[in-house]
């Protein structure tokens, strides 16, 4: 018996997937893991019979029982992703699907069946033998939309990072950073709080360059990961389509990544990773924007030398993969994979 992961290969211009996608498959690796590579391209309106012949070939190697974990979605297409899992399960495989993200928690739903992937991708996780979801929030939000099949939380996401790309500092200020799409947080736009912030990202956009808000320090992206300061907190506050309600399902890789880098973060106190946070200690939760001046004039100094010393330590977990790594061992046992 063998183990396999799905590795999508992605090319230039891909977005943090990319990272989730190799971390993952790297982890697994060192697990005794084999990939199995897949380009990414567009199936939407490839033929039946060609994506068939082109999945089988893929999966040539896998045999009945193996273990197939594969990372969902592959971004070629639901279509792919459809056929991909009844091809493997036809083998006799066992079908794990890690989420990623699932267009049927992701979209609103006065959407309904409109949307091909959200009135089917139900179906296609019943397929499974197990499920790896985000959070507690994420199984409870697919129990209600018709999920049955097992599942296990994997947690927070790992960023993989050696310590000397960490950077790591002892010190902690009141103020914050930001790194991500700037599409999905608006509030930066009108961002006057007396707390000041970085923001790393693109501002490109169709209408010409995005507004910042006056305290906002913008730092550009390309070399984000050297320039983020590891003295600050880090934010994640979606809003805008359904970004804010659709948060309250996942662990976002941008909290992974502040906690990678020893950043404790402030987060909205609905989102999914918020009660990871309150329980391990590694930031606050607020309700709203305007909580922050305050919150953090009310620590003092003791509190920020802990709440820091508390991050860097859990930082080592997070870029060694403890989370991916206990997930999959879990689910080996569940499974009695030997």
């Amino acid at each position: 018996m063998k183990k396999w992961v799905t590795a999508t290969q992605h090319g230039m211009g891909a977005n943090a997937i990319q990272k989730v996608n190799a971390d993952v498959v790297s982890i697994a690796e060192s697990l005794g893991y084999q990939a199995l590579p897949i380009t990414r391209y567009d199936a939407t309106s490839e033929a039946p019979e060609l994506m068939r012949v082109r999945i089988q070939g893929l999966i040539t190697a896998v045999q009945p029982g193996d273990l197939v974990v594969c990372l969902h979605p592959i971004l070629n297409g639901f279509i792919f992703d459809v056929s991909l899992v009844s091809a493997l399960k036809e083998r006799g495989a066992k079908v794990v699907i890690n989420v990623f993200d699932t267009e049927k928690l992701r979209y609103p739903k006065d959407l309904g069946e409109s949307y091909d992937q959200i009135g089917k991708e139900h179906a296609l996780f019943n397929q499974a033998d197990y499920l790896i979801v985000h959070n507690e929030a994420m199984e409870a939000g697919l129990r209600e939309v018709g999920v049955t099949v097992p599942m296990l939380k994997r947690g927070p996401f790992d960023y993989l990072m050696p310590a000397e790309e960490a950077k790591l500092s002892d010190n902690l200020e009141r103020k914050l950073t930001f790194v991500g799409s700037f599409d999905k947080s608006p509030f930066l736009k009108t961002w006057a709080y007396q707390t000041p912030l970085s923001a790393f990202g693109s501002r490109q956009t169709a209408e010409g360059e995005y507004p910042l808000g006056p305290n906002v320090d913008y730092l550009g992206m390309a070399n984000f990961l050297q320039d983020m300061p590891r003295d600050a907190f880090g934010i994640f506050w979606d809003e805008g389509f359904n970004y804010q309600v659709y948060s309250q399902y996942t662990s976002p890789h941008k909290v992974a990544l502040y906690m990678a880098t020893g950043l404790p973060v402030i987060v909205w106190d609905g989102a999914g990773i918020a009660p990871f946070i309150k329980r391990e200690g590694l930031g606050y939760t607020v309700k709203s924007l305007d909580e922050i001046d305050g919150l953090l004039a009310s620590i003092t100094d003791e509190e920020l030398r802990a709440l820091k010393e508390r991050t860097n330590y859990f930082s080592y977990f997070i870029r060694d993969g403890a989370f991916t790594r206990r997930v999959l061992s879990e689910l080996e046992g569940r499974l009695a994979i030997k």
